[in-house]
């Protein structure tokens, strides 16, 4: 895997992040194309933005209320009449829950300006409280009457137009697209508003004695935030493609979209520790939450000992299964199976996974060790709910637990499958009760059968495991923070049990029907022991016997 660093040093010697060149990305169904800089972005980015704010903001209580945020009113863009796809994702909230009267949709457009909305709600979610003061105590609230249901656009489109340092954004539109009246309605008020904005501003940093808004957050999210001008891209490349390698210079989109893929750290190094376990003729069963491309890379891996992958997750659902084939197809995999059920309904009798000797559990976790968490919940699929506690810098000890909960159920039933002889387990979390706490308890109350090896944890091959041979990156800033744990069944031999041993397993669960007494289990023991010593006390054999 290749480290691309992206970084730029100024005149002056000090190291600053690399000003974001204008992106052109093709809008769906217009063939035109929207540009994003410093000058903002479409319209549409805009309203979608706001109602994926309104669906995880923090609701203050109604005593310290200061602005009332109500259901946003639905545009009639092109964009935003996008169908919502058919299955939602589990971790979006459904109607019968509060606080989410407006789902934001997942799939308008295209992933880029999907990226752009998320991560400007974000970040909007992030600076709640302070955007909010500053409405207030700049008398915008109260004298431009702007309605409660845009005022989630309009906290949306004030945090991008401080972050543009106040200047005007230029119109942005396309083929096919047409202005939406509520986002230029917004964007008119606060832009003739925008001196006394950036006066309150200016005095609530003068007071804090701050250098920048940014130092308003935790510390832990300003290191965050400073750490994503400084980690590098990493990359994997396609073996299965690898002539084509000739062609990079003349060609280089369609050679980095069928031979070389931007991948997070984490999911390049899990991928490393499977690539050993997998031998001829053996598959690999992948569950959990990842991206068509981290399926992908796993998949060429297996190409090459003849094994296939089979697939079961959030990948795996029907609205995700065009994505995956589309990649799959350019990467040249033709091994790759998907598993529509549930990992917990697929069982060890299922003649699809009786080759399956290598478990890949990669599953929903809190992502507290990333710096991008949107831009990772959105290409691996992990749990949308958690923006909310994200963007406050903890997770809830209740989202937590579910997570927990979850993650262990799906450990215990990889352990629990008899022919499996590797399990890889693989977090994007900082949390021990994610982490090593978890794995230990799976292993307590994994289920052993009679002359079965238990799973033991052994070394992922990457080191810095310690002692505990787990694998553990912590958060710098050159990585961001995972944690990979490798259980392998234990080499040594299962004992050997004697007709003893069946009868009194027998006679416990009560199947002899009071047949055989059953004895304690330290009269069994302590007739093992004196057995052991008569035979090392027994004399060796008369000298006569050895002769001729």
């Amino acid at each position: 895997m290749t480290s691309l660093s992206v970084q730029e040093v100024t005149s002056l010697g000090e190291e600053r992040a690399p000003e974001e060149a204008p992106v052109k990305v093709s809008l769906a169904g217009g063939g035109a194309y929207a540009q994003r800089g410093r000058l903002g972005y479409p319209d549409f980015v805009y309203s979608h933005a706001a109602q994926i704010f309104h669906t995880y903001h923090v609701e203050k209580p109604l005593s310290n209320r200061v602005i009332h945020y109500t259901s946003i009113p639905h545009t009639s863009t092109p964009h935003s009449s996008i169908p919502h796809t058919s299955t939602p994702h589990p971790s979006i909230p459904d109607s019968s829950t509060p606080h989410t009267e407006d789902p934001p949709p997942e799939n308008f457009s295209s992933e880029s300006t999907t990226l752009w909305a998320f991560q400007m709600a974000f970040s909007t979610l992030t600076f709640q409280e302070l955007l909010e003061d500053v409405l207030m105590n700049s008398c915008f609230y109260s004298s431009q009457q702007t309605p409660d249901d845009l005022m989630p656009l309009a906290i949306v489109m004030l945090y991008d137009l401080q972050d543009r340092k106040f200047q005007p954004r230029e119109p942005m539109t396309v083929e096919g697209e047409e202005p939406v009246e509520e986002v230029r309605r917004v964007e008119s008020s606060l832009f003739s508003f925008r001196r006394k904005l950036e006066a309150e501003l200016a005095r609530f940093r003068i007071k804090h004695n701050l250098l920048s808004i940014h130092h308003f957050l935790p510390h832990n999210l300003r290191l965050k935030h400073l750490r994503t001008h400084t980690l590098p891209l990493y990359t994997w490349i396609n073996t299965l493609q690898i002539s084509k390698i000739c062609v990079f210079i003349c060609v280089c989109v369609c050679f980095i979209y069928i031979c070389l893929f931007l991948k997070g750290r984490s999911r390049g190094l899990v991928a490393s520790v499977v690539r050993p376990l997998v031998v001829e003729g053996s598959d690999v069963l992948m569950v959990g939450c990842f991206s068509a491309e981290t399926v992908a890379h796993v998949a060429v891996h297996a190409n090459a000992n003849n094994a296939r992958v089979h697939v079961c997750g959030r990948i795996a659902k029907p609205d995700h299964r065009e994505a995956l084939q589309s990649v799959l197809t350019a990467v040249g995999c033709n091994n790759v199976q998907v598993l529509s059920e549930r990992f917990c309904d697929v069982t060890e009798w299922d003649s699809r996974v009786q080759k399956v000797r290598v478990v890949l559990l990669v599953p929903r976790c809190s992502v507290s060790g990333l710096c991008r968490p949107v831009q990772h919940i959105l290409s691996e699929g992990g749990d949308l709910e958690l923006i909310r506690d994200l963007s406050q810098g903890s997770v809830s000890l209740s989202r937590l637990n579910s997570l927990i909960t979850e993650q262990i159920q799906d450990l215990r039933h990889a352990l629990a499958f008899p022919k499996v002889n590797a399990v890889v387990y693989c977090t994007c979390s900082v949390y021990e009760e994610e982490n090593e706490l978890l794995v230990k308890r799976a292993l307590e109350s994994a289920p052993v059968r009679p002359k079965q090896r238990p799973f033991r944890i052994v070394s992922t091959g990457l080191g810095g495991g310690g002692e505990e041979k787990f694998f553990r990156m912590e958060e710098s800033e050159s990585d961001d923070g995972c944690f990979i744990c490798l259980l392998k069944r234990d080499e040594e031999a299962a004992e050997a049990e004697t007709v003893q041993d069946i009868l009194a397993r027998a006679a416990a669960k009560g199947l002899l029907g009071g047949l055989m007494e059953l004895e304690p289990p330290d009269q069994i023991k302590l007739k093992k022991k004196r057995k052991e010593k008569r035979k090392a006390a027994d004399p060796p054999p008369p000298l006569s016997l050895h002769q001729p």
